[in-house]
């Protein structure tokens, strides 16, 4: 393969990939303290398409319980991430099936960067939330529809709290 076949990205330049119609919910993501890159494995306007999203949540950072409907899977590559009882480090890998919620997890003292592989790459930003009365809602994130804040608080319950000294690096 010559150089010219390949594409490459190193650094930071990952958080600047996504297709033109991505790149605005991209630009919202540090206001809630992440950073994505999201990278389709095909056409990204075909919703049968699998698709990467390299995320990075800063230190103490929670990541609000939800479900997708599609099959993924989600590795640390950086850093650390609190999931229940247990602290995840690089190299290990969490999956969840279609419709089956996970979180809230929460960053550790250093962040986390994680790289998230979805069957469908649509269903990476429709997201579905539980909702307060129990039912589900898929909320389509590029559509600007977003959880409201009652339902975010629902979905961010319980997260494991993780009490960053940044002076020695230890938590509590």
């Amino acid at each position: 393969m010559s150089n010219d076949d390949q594409r490459i990205t190193s650094g930071d330049d990952i958080f600047g990939l996504a297709p033109e119609f991505l790149r605005p919910l991209a630009a919202m993501m540090p206001d809630i303290g992440l950073r994505t890159g999201y990278i389709p494995l095909g056409d990204p306007d075909d919703p049968a398409t699998p698709g990467v999203v390299m995320l990075h949540m800063g230190p103490g950072v929670v990541l609000d319980r939800h479900a997708h409907s599609c099959e993924r899977f989600e590795t640390i590559v950086q850093g650390s991430l609190y999931v229940g009882d247990k602290v995840l480090h690089p190299g290990d890998v969490m999956r969840a099936a279609p419709y089956e919620f996970y979180g809230p997890h929460t960053a550790g003292p250093e962040g986390v960067l994680t790289c998230e592989v979805f069957s469908s790459f649509a269903a990476a930003y429709r997201v579905v939330y539980e909702m307060p009365d129990g039912t589900t809602k898929v909320f389509d994130w590029v559509a600007g529809d977003v959880p409201p804040e009652d339902v975010r608080e629902l979905a961010s319950r319980n997260a494991p709290v993780v009490t960053l000294d940044l002076e020695s690096k230890v938590v509590n």
